[in-house]
């Protein structure tokens, strides 16, 4: 469509005239095109309304619809906040079509337009909307609507576009067409006006009088005379201001002219029918135009006081009515003012945008205002005396955005003490702004206190790093010390403060920076350590020196004058740290202790040069006394020994004697001396400058005639000597010995030591060799003993044994008679014994630490385990298998039944049947699916030898993983999908998925999507209680078709049998048949018409005799069989599976919750429809289908039996809806009794299917379950399945994964566009002839994802705490779990847990030697080493626990020790339940394999049939020569009875009538010829086998060739008597 400022042009006759079905053809053309025109009109004033593009305009009609655009125009033209619209994005509209509940958004339209005002004559009903039973009336009530809200001044006027829309040829056709198949005429949309005028309560003549003097003064274009017609009170026209009078006249004049124009366009059509307003502007027009330039002039005055500033004149503005704003308030001028300038931006603004604009600054308004009083609330709970932190983080809550989240309320301490320390800080209240970063900052501040309880230096790095902690120069190398340096300080906060152990931010910079400033000053210091290495390996003093001053080093004292000896004693240390390869490297305590070293000798030796410079004196005898010279002597510095004080004066004599002998020589001698520091280092001291050297001055002379140390200790030796020579010899002979011993005794241990120090080695050697030696003597002497106590004590025993085996043989005499009994006996009594014990750890709330640690090996996984659970998977692979391929047989077999049938009518040939039985019996040798992708190749599929290819298989793994265990995804995808393909998804991929429920996780993973599932059909979809027994839901029909699985044979299969097998049983409850069964048995027996009529009615069959009699044995049969039923059924409660129960309580529930007034017996009566109906009924109306009997491939049920069993089935199906028999059928009314009784029971079958527990319960699992299988779940799903799912999800990713964090999304981007079979298989497979069909093998396992410690760290701790006190508990034997942490281990504990080590290492490589076996980890990412390690790990987990308040000391960790008894009952349990699936899935292989072998009997039955009739159709003309045909007259078949009539025929003309019998080359058909007097008239084929069916039917007469009448049991008798030679007794 487009438009064009033209008329419609009209085709030219010329002098044609045209016929009456050309006129009319044109009429009805000229309709459509006036009709779309309104359309285009009613499009593009909805589009100007709503401010949003509607769809085309030929499409138009159809968006109606749904209503979702009326009812956002109701809404715009009045809002309602209490109003929402359904189905607002079209998305259920989009995935499901057009629902019953987009009935609201009409209602919503209807009634806003009541409201308004709007006359109900325009108004349409729903279904004119809805059903689009009346569209053209649909269209002309938004007209009237659009001049009725433009009368109010709330829309815009609609425009005309008539004779200005173009629309092609075809599009008026397609009009034309829908016009005519709705039989629908056009309104009068020109009328509108005329008919609102006539709709006000005011004086009609008098408003039209007033309108025509408006039109007429608009048209003089005088603009007084225009407004005193307006302002004439018969107009009814409101806010007329005459300063708007020259507006008024523009826009009316301009809207007449338009009009006019219209008119005169309108005009042209035939169709067109002249009104009075056609030219005139009608009151609702003049009024709407009036509103218009009453909004003109006063957005006008708005945009000059915006301009000029004026707050003042723009209130007034916003104030006027015309504008027609709402919340416009006084005291937000200033707001407004601004926001308007903004909002202008060099262009004027419409009243809808004004509105905007002042509606936002009132939002902004009103939450500045909230903002002020709670930033004031604040302040008050911060100022009070006795401030709450729950009060304070209330408020701030309201503070924060409802996005946000709530703040932890744990840290609400921490917030008030923080944000009120700042308050005291600058001594007045908080402002706003400092509150909102408050709140920026003290949530993040708590999330690292978090972090920091949990004790993960990842965690804690993450909330380091979050930007609003704003913690500056932080770096991530370093997140192990910030955790221990804030542990430590969090330490000292809550030792300090109890109330608030929280570390505040300023804490957390502190701590921070001390950190970085440690970490600094530690890689300084390795730097400058690294530089003395530098120096001293190339004995640079400078490099040394500069390296010692450092500040960080911080030896201040070292300098030129000592840095020699400095090297030379970190030489030395260096060599004693060399190894022998030259890598010695000195350390920070060994540079520390030389510097060290070296200053002390420094020291002496600067105190010894001192001393020795005195005692060098230039006047030492004149000027230095005895006592003086002892002192010096005295001085440690020198070294001396044996100083005497009361030898003072022969030292003195002695010096003077030394200082005589070398005064020559002082003066020409160096004054440089040698002397030893501590007996081991060697100083050069400088007796003129008092200098010391720690190496030989150049060019100077070492020694001379100075004093120097050994000069003094030999003047000191020889006064002594001298000394005691002078004493008496008793007296100084003795101490001279001595000290001469001394001396020698002191030499011979320096050489000694000397002598040792270089064989250390040696001597080492030595020692070890004799300790050894010792040793070995020691220990053999303690074998020698230790051996005879053995022998000893063997003796001893063997003795006690001797005495014991007498004991219990003669014991055993007594007891072998019983010995048997015995056995059993003690056997009974331990399982007794230990039943108990294990009966007391599952059913005691708190079990003690011995009971657990008796049963805790349970725990543990066994080399069975491991067998078993490979068995289990295999068995799961296969029993997967082998339904998909029992499915692909039986639908072979279905569509080859098929075939054969439609070959047997000749609609196809017998190739195309052959080509399908080879098709399928080559699929059947080769297994149907030879191929299963999960080996490796080299083409480009899943399969394929690349990491591109791995990476997209283990996408897909965790892609049905996620669709496993997140049922909810599969949920969304089943109702998002359109009806058809949503049903086709659920009964082919999603038993895929889930394995087809092979065990207990894939059921219960199962069970939950049909919970998931089913709940949202009931809410979305079922409308009322009826709605699940008359419709057929989507979910319902997959629950029972998968509850099949589990098969009805052990509860119904010996009640079937027992029909099927009772040749006298036969219920027929139909009085019609029976006596039409009857009558034929009579007629079948005697071969001679009964002479009873063939058509009864059921009163009349019911007159005989024999037909009550048969009935009433019939329903004394039914009533029987009946209740057989109904006690089996009800009591096998326990043998329905599950899944059905469990879904009948979850459609119980929702249907409560759906309908809460429904009376609960209607609830259970839908309720009862599932599991009695759906499930049970069709089994026994059909048990050969269901697995309940099995019949040979070559024969069925016979139609008695059926008959029989579906009696059975409608009376129970009756009893179960509690539905009668009435007055139309009065002969079984005598079961109704029968039925209520009945349904009395079946509403407590109901109740007790629904009484099961939820899957958790019943299958045992919980949330960590899934982390602890031992083997990785694999579900085998073809290529076409795969790709199907990949590609419903990436269509409905939205509807599937509404969040935008879903870890589906990530999962569907890496997988990218689109799969392909192709893309799927890859090369290798690309020849396969169903590459459809192809498996796909996926080893599920989930997405490696970063745990979030702070949510789950509580969990986590605890899991780990299990685990610890399971191993902690086996190795100990305390009686709680505090003593079993803090005891001391011992070395045979020790051996007990590291065995528990080994053990479990054993059975972990065991399984991850199994590719069938998970390599998932344990919940502890690395075992604890030895005992002391678990019981310290065990003890801090404890102290978590303790403070995250999961368990106590008080109560012994009671939640700990119940945890561990649940997992060992849970660990026992999984044992049977694994047992219990490999027998049920054992008898499942063995019954799919049966299932299957019949599945194959039947293909070879098939098979056989097309063989023969290959052979046949081979045979050619070689077949046997046909039986003679018989000749009957007409005459002659009436005696026999088998001719009945001939219409138009009196029974003399038969003798003239001749039939001819004749039998044709297919068995069992017969032609028949129909002569009149010789002459040929009509021959009609008949079927034996038809007629057989036509009897069984109970019917007695069939028509031939049009007009004849034959009974059809007589032809049957004479048919086989004269053909087959049979004859009936």
């Amino acid at each position: 469509m487009k438009m064009e400022g033209s008329t419609v042009t009209q085709p030219a006759c010329g002098d044609h005239r045209l016929t009456a079905e050309e006129m009319d053809s044109q009429r009805q053309q000229s309709v459509a095109y006036e009709y779309l025109c309104r359309l285009e009109e009613a499009k593009r004033w909805m589009e100007a309304v709503l401010g949003e593009p509607l769809p085309p305009t030929t499409e138009l009609e159809e968006s109606l619809r749904h209503g979702v655009h009326l009812a956002r125009l109701a809404l715009r033209l009045r809002p309602d906040g209490a109003r929402r619209v359904y189905d607002p994005d079209l998305a259920r509209y989009a995935a499901r079509g057009l629902q019953f509940r987009h009935t609201d958004n009409i209602n919503l339209w209807t009634q806003t337009m009541r409201d308004m005002g709007l006359p109900q004559t325009f108004i349409p009903t729903t279904t004119d909307v809805y059903e689009k039973k009346n569209m053209p009336k649909v269209i002309y009530c938004i007209h009237a609507l659009s001049l009725f809200a433009f009368k109010l001044g709330r829309a815009p006027q609609m425009l005309d576009l008539l004779g200005k829309a173009v629309f092609t040829e075809a599009e008026i056709d397609a009009m034309s067409a829908e016009l005519r198949k709705y039989g629908l005429s056009l309104p009068t949309f020109g009328k509108i006006g005329g008919i609102l005028a006539s709709e006000m309560p005011v004086d009609k003549a008098a408003l039209h009088a007033a309108v025509i003097v408006i039109n007429e003064a608009v048209d003089r274009q005088v603009p007084a005379e225009t407004l005193a017609g307006l302002q004439n009170l018969h107009a009814h026209l409101r806010d007329v201001s005459a300063e708007n009078a020259h507006l008024y006249q523009e826009r009316l004049w301009d809207a007449k002219r338009a009009k006019v124009e219209a008119a005169q366009n309108r005009s042209l059509s035939e169709t067109f029918e002249a009104d009075v307003y056609d030219e005139l502007l009608t009151q609702a027009e003049i009024q709407g135009h009036v509103a218009a330039a009453n909004r003109s002039a006063a957005l006008g005055q708005l945009h000059s006081a915006v301009s000029a500033g004026d707050s003042g004149r723009l209130l007034a503005a916003l104030c006027s009515p015309a504008l027609g704003l709402q919340g416009v308030s006084p005291d937000a001028a200033a707001g407004y003012l601004d926001g308007l300038r903004r909002a202008t931006n060099g262009h004027p603004l419409s009243a809808e945008e004004v509105q905007t604009v002042v509606s936002r600054v009132n939002q902004l308004s009103s939450q500045r205002h909230r903002e002020e009083e709670l930033v004031a609330a604040v302040n008050g709970c911060l100022a009070a005396p006795d401030a709450s932190a729950g009060r304070l983080l209330a408020l701030l809550d309201q503070l924060r955005s409802p996005d946000a989240g709530a703040l932890p309320g744990w840290a609400a301490p921490l917030f008030l003490r923080e944000m009120a320390a700042v308050r005291r800080e600058q001594a007045a209240d908080l402002s706003a702004a400092a509150v909102r970063g408050a709140l920026g900052l003290l949530p993040a501040v708590a999330r690292v206190n978090a972090a920091l309880a949990a004790g993960e230096p990842a965690a804690l790095w993450r909330a380091l790093a979050d930007p609003a902690v704003y913690i500056l120069d932080l770096d991530e190398s370093c997140s192990r010390r910030y955790l221990s340096a804030l542990t430590a300080v969090s330490r000292a906060v809550r030792a300090e403060t109890p109330d608030c152990p929280f570390v505040t931010h300023a804490l957390l910079q502190r701590t921070v920076d001390d950190v970085n400033a440690d970490v600094q000053e530690e890689q300084d210091k390795v730097e400058l350590i690294e530089r003395v290495n530098r120096a001293v390996l190339a004995e640079d003093d400078g490099a040394l020196l500069t390296a010692l001053t450092n500040p960080i080093l911080g030896y201040s004292s070292v300098g030129e004058h000592n840095v020699r000896h400095c090297l030379q004693l970190l030489q030395e240390v260096q060599q004693e740290q060399d190894g022998g390869d030259g890598d010695g490297l000195l350390w920070l305590e060994h540079v520390d202790q030389a510097v060290r070293n070296a200053l002390v000798d420094h020291e002496l030796a600067e105190r010894a040069c001192a001393a020795l410079c005195e005692l060098n004196g230039p006047a030492p005898a004149g000027g230095l006394s005895a006592d003086r010279l002892v002192a010096l002597l005295s001085l440690p510095c020198l070294g001396l020994h044996d100083v005497s004080p009361g030898l003072a004066q022969h030292y003195l004599a002695a010096l003077r004697r030394h200082r005589a002998a070398g005064q020559h020589t002082q003066g020409s001698s160096g004054a440089w001396v040698r002397h030893s520091v501590g007996g081991a280092v060697e100083a050069y001291l400088d007796l003129s400058g008092g200098r010391v050297s720690w190496q030989p001055p150049d060019g100077h002379q070492i020694g001379g005639h100075w004093l120097d140390q050994t000069t003094l200790q030999a003047l000191v030796t020889e006064a002594a000597l001298g000394e005691a020579g002078r004493q008496c010899p008793e007296r100084w002979l003795v101490p001279l010995q001595a000290a001469a011993r001394g001396l020698l005794l002191r030499r011979r241990i320096r050489q000694r030591r000397l002598f040792l120090s270089r064989h250390t080695d040696q001597i080492v050697r030595i020692q070890a060799w004799w300790r050894g030696v010792r040793q070995r003597r020691r220990f053999l002497l303690q074998r020698a003993a230790r051996m005879k106590e053995r022998v000893d004590q063997l003796r001893r025993e063997v003795d006690e044994l001797r005495e014991r085996r007498e004991w219990e043989e003669g014991v055993l005499a007594r007891y072998k008679p019983h010995e048997e009994l015995v056995v059993r006996l003690q056997r009974w009594w331990r399982r007794h014994h230990l039943r108990q014990e294990f009966q007391q750890l599952a059913g005691r709330a708190s079990p003690s630490v011995p009971l657990l640690r008796k049963f805790v090996h349970l725990l543990d996984v066994r080399g069975a385990d491991f067998k078993e659970e490979v068995q289990l998977q295999k068995l799961k692979a296969d029993v997967a298998q082998m339904i998909r391929k029992n499915q692909m047989l039986e639908r072979d077999l279905d569509t080859l039944d098929v075939k054969i049938g439609l070959l047997v009518r000749n609609r196809i040939s017998l190739q195309e049947v052959l080509m399908h039985s080879k098709s399928m019996d080559a699929a059947n040798k080769t297994g149907t699916l030879p191929n299963k992708l999960g080996t490796m190749s080299r083409g480009q599929g899943l399969k394929a030898l690349s990491r591109e290819s791995r990476a997209r298989l283990s996408l897909y793994q965790q892609l049905f993983y996620e669709l496993q265990t997140r049922p909810e995804y599969l949920a969304r995808l089943v109702f998002a999908l359109p009806p058809g393909q949503s049903g086709r998804f659920l009964e082919s991929v999603v038993p895929s998925v889930f394995n087809y429920g092979a065990n207990d996780r894939d059921e219960f993973l199962l069970v939950k999507l049909f919970r998931i599932a089913l709940q949202e059909e009931v809410r979305s979809r079922v409308d009322r209680l009826s709605d699940v027994v008359t419709g057929n839901p989507m979910v319902v029909r997959l629950i029972v078709q998968y509850s099949r699985r589990h098969p009805l044979r052990p509860v119904l299969g010996p009640l079937v049998e027992r029909v099927l097998t009772d040749r006298s049983l036969l219920i027929n409850t139909s009085p019609v048949e029976i006596y039409r069964h009857w009558v034929n048995q009579q007629e079948a027996q005697t071969g001679q018409p009964c002479g009873l009529p063939y058509s009864v009615t059921q009163e009349e069959a019911l007159q005989h005799p024999e037909v009550s009699r048969r009935l009433s044995r019939a329903i004394h049969c039914l009533k029987e069989a009946s209740n057989i039923f109904l006690d089996e059924i009800f009591n096998a409660v326990d043998q329905l599976p599950y899944c059905l129960l469990y879904s009948a309580r979850v459609l119980r529930q929702a249907l409560h919750d759906k309908f809460p007034e429904a009376p609960e017996k209607d609830v259970l009566k839908v309720v009862g429809n599932l599991v009695y109906y759906r499930y049970i009924n069709s089994a026994i109306v059909a048990p050969d289908a269901f697995d309940i009997v099995t019949l040979p491939a070559d024969q069925a049920m016979t139609p008695d039996q059926r008959r029989n069993l579906g009696s059975i089935a409608k009376i129970l199906q009756f009893a179960a809806s509690k539905k009668g028999f009435g007055d139309e059928a009065g002969h079984l009314q005598a079961l109704n009794p029968f039925i209520v009784s009945a349904h009395e029971r079946f509403k407590e079958f109901v109740r007790a299917c629904c009484a099961v527990p939820e899957p958790e319960q019943h299958y045992g699992r919980n949330e960590f379950t899934e982390a602890t299988l031992m083997a990785r779940p694999v579900v085998y799903v073809s290529a076409q399945e795969l790709c199907d799912t990949h590609r419903l999800l990436l269509e409905h990713e939205a509807a599937v994964a509404p969040a935008r964090d879903d870890p589906l999304h990530q999962l569907l981007e890496e997988l990218g566009d689109r799969p392909s079979l192709e893309g799927v298989l890859g090369a290798d497979e690309a020849g396969h002839p169903h590459p459809e069909r192809v498996e796909v093998r996926l080893e599920l396992h989930p997405r490696a994802e970063t745990i979030d410690d702070h949510g789950m760290s509580a969990d986590r701790v605890f899991v780990q705490a299990k685990q610890l006190l399971v191993d902690v508990m086996r190795c100990t034997e305390d009686a709680d779990v505090a003593a079993c942490a803090r005891s001391e281990p011992t070395e045979l504990m020790e051996r007990a847990y590291r065995a528990v080590l080994q053990q479990r290492g054993a059975a972990e490589r065991r399984r991850h030697g199994h590719q069938l076996l998970s390599r998932s980890g344990s919940f502890l990412a690395q075992p604890c080493a030895s005992l002391e390690e678990a019981k310290d790990a065990l003890l801090e987990r404890l102290r978590l626990l303790e403070g995250a308040g999961r368990a106590h000391r008080a109560d012994d960790y009671r939640p700990l020790r119940e945890a561990v008894a649940a997992d060992i009952v849970h660990q026992r349990r999984h044992r049977q339940q694994r047992r219990h699936e490999l027998v049920k899935l054992r008898r499942t292989a063995d019954s799919l394999e049966k299932k299957r072998a019949f599945y194959q009997e039947q293909a070879a039955y098939f098979s056989q049939y097309l063989e023969t009739c290959l052979q046949a159709m081979a045979a050619g003309q070689r077949t046997k020569r046909a039986a003679a045909p018989r000749r009957y007259s007409a005459a002659r078949l009436k005696e026999k009875g088998v001719l009945i009539s001939i219409e138009g025929m009196q029974p003399a003309e038969l003798k003239g009538v001749q039939f001819e019998i004749s039998p044709l080359a297919a068995e069992g058909t017969f032609q028949v010829n129909a002569k009149l007097l010789g002459v040929q008239l009509e021959r009609v084929e008949i079927s034996l086998q038809e007629l057989l069916q036509l009897q069984y039917d109970g019917v007695s007469v069939m028509d031939m060739f049009g007009r004849v009448r034959i009974n059809v049991n007589l032809l049957i008798f004479l048919l086989n008597s004269k053909f087959y030679g049979k004859t009936k007794k």
